[in-house]
């Protein structure tokens, strides 16, 4: 071996020392990052684009080559088209990449890029399948789940009659399952914009605390001053205790994030019980959140009421008692996103919202801006595209996103985004098929909705951020060449403990 070669292999090395040692799992056991997970042929990374941005793409697929432990392969949009099977362009899509059996796969386009699978919910409770409220939802897993697509009876309407749950209980009974993310990308300039700032993440990120910084963001989601009737538990009177005020969420979540971790908490209301709000204890509002987003942190979890447009993240406004439109006002928005100044001191965010991540919405105007804002914003998102249901009716339970949210963390901050999704979409899936929680005829359709909902906006192989990166120090070997075949380099830390066995 060359002075030249082990000088490449030392480089590598620094890096892969670096970000092993640093995301997700630092300060486990074994020290080292998350695994890749195998698929029915191996550790295939399928990327999908269109076939002009194959070369944009390249630099991230080498980079996940090189460090992931999973093997790249690019499949382009109009091979998918020609070759796949099915009755349109989605269905296509999803044959062709079913049969490559990837464990992992990035999907490369906006939804007018890409095709997306809008499914029936029947939220309405009137069987309605031409009424699109009822197909406010899509899944970017429909490209993996399932043995059919959706549609078991041909009739066109996705999801209808329990085929959704049907079909991916039984593609996650018959094996790992895939990692599933997209980049809502629009154009080849977004493209190699993103690829740019993931890149830049994972091998230089600036230095800061914001590397152990997480960002809470509560949302009242009804008047905190008008207690519900208890006696009429079906309709919405008022404040309901335990389910109207997403504090409880984020009280549960602090449990969760390590203690190494500066915690920023912006919120409406600081209490459960309902009664004595007042503007005094309100500390969230569009300034403050802004403000506190453009700070840097490696988590943000935002919570609340999404604007029916997909725009934004609200907040209450009003007077305690009062319930009118103009009293919830916008706590972050689209332009917020784009406006992001806090650089390269990226968060994953999660945000526990109605609509605020449908990637359909007209001229992108949603918080898929934070994902392609190409100086800042966040390195990846996880977020509801349609209408989602709280589930935290009974004190101390939950049954929809507020479940998903605080699974999707727990799994994260061990295994990264893209088997958080994988797991926190299996765990709610076991849930809403049992006989343990509640199952009206309303309740369900909900619950198909909480499923469908989140989707994960970003590389699903984001090596994450939860540590400050320690320096990491070569002595330079003698400069005679060395002979051989290998090179055993072992990377200690500053007790000159192996980072990897």
């Amino acid at each position: 071996m060359s002075r030249r070669t082990l000088a490449l292999a030392l480089s590598m090395l620094v890096v892969l020392g670096t970000l092993a040692a640093t995301p997700v799992s630092v300060g486990a056991e074994d020290r080292q990052g998350p695994e890749p997970v195998p698929g029915p042929q191996g550790n295939l990374y399928l990327v999908v684009a269109p076939e002009g941005w194959e070369s944009f793409l390249q630099p991230l697929m080498d980079w996940r080559d090189r460090t992931s432990g999973y093997t790249s392969r690019f499949l382009s949009l109009e091979d998918s088209f020609a070759n796949g099977v099915g009755r349109d362009n989605a269905a296509r899509l999803r044959s062709s990449i079913r049969d490559a059996e990837p464990a992992a796969v990035l999907l490369v386009g906006d939804s007018e890029v890409l095709p997306v699978r809008r499914v029936f919910t029947d939220i309405l409770l009137d069987g309605n399948t031409s009424d699109p409220l009822n197909f406010r939802w899509t899944d970017d897993y429909y490209v993996v789940g399932g043995e059919s697509d959706w549609d078991r009876d041909g009739d066109g309407v996705y999801g209808e009659d329990g085929e959704v749950f049907e079909e991916i209980a039984g593609a996650f009974a018959a094996g790992e399952g895939a990692l599933v993310g997209r980049v809502p990308a629009s154009s080849e300039l977004e493209v190699e914009r993103f690829v740019n700032k993931l890149l830049a993440y994972e091998t230089s990120p600036p230095p800061g605390d914001w590397f152990t910084s997480a960002l809470l963001v509560s949302g009242l989601m009804d008047v905190p001053n008008h207690l519900d009737n208890p006696y009429t538990p079906d309709l919405d009177g008022g404040y309901e205790l335990f389910s109207d005020n997403s504090y409880e969420s984020h009280s549960k979540l602090q449990d969760i994030i390590p203690d190494r971790f500066e915690r920023t908490w912006i919120y409406d209301y600081p209490r459960l019980d309902g009664g004595q709000w007042n503007r005094s204890i309100d500390i969230m509002d569009h300034e403050s959140v802004v403000s506190a987003f453009d700070m840097g942190h490696s988590m943000v979890a935002m919570n609340g009421h999404g604007y029916i447009d997909g725009s934004g993240l609200a907040h209450y406004n009003g007077s305690g008692y009062s319930n009118y439109w103009w009293d919830w006002q916008g706590a972050y928005d689209y332009a917020d996103a784009d406006n992001a100044s806090n650089g390269g001191r990226l968060p994953w965010v999660y945000v526990a919202a109605c609509y605020v991540g449908d990637i359909t919405v007209r001229d992108d105007r949603t918080l898929e801006r934070l994902v392609m804002n190409p100086d800042g914003g966040a390195i990846g998102m996880v977020a509801g595209n349609g209408e989602n249901y709280k589930g935290e009716s009974i004190a101390n339970a939950s049954y929809g996103n507020w479940f998903l949210e605080r699974h999707f963390w727990t799994y994260y901050l061990k295994d990264g985004p893209g088997k958080a999704m994988l797991e926190t979409k299996r765990d709610y899936l076991a849930l809403i098929s049992s006989d343990d929680i509640p199952h009206k005829p309303l309740y369900d359709a909900y619950y198909v909705a909480d499923y469908l909902s989140p989707n994960l906006l970003g590389d699903p192989l984001t090596r994450v951020w939860t540590d400050v990166p320690d320096t990491l120090r070569v002595s330079s070997f003698r400069d005679d060449e060395v002979s051989g075949e290998a090179v055993l380099v072992t990377v200690v830390d500053g007790s000159d403990a192996p980072l990897r066995d």
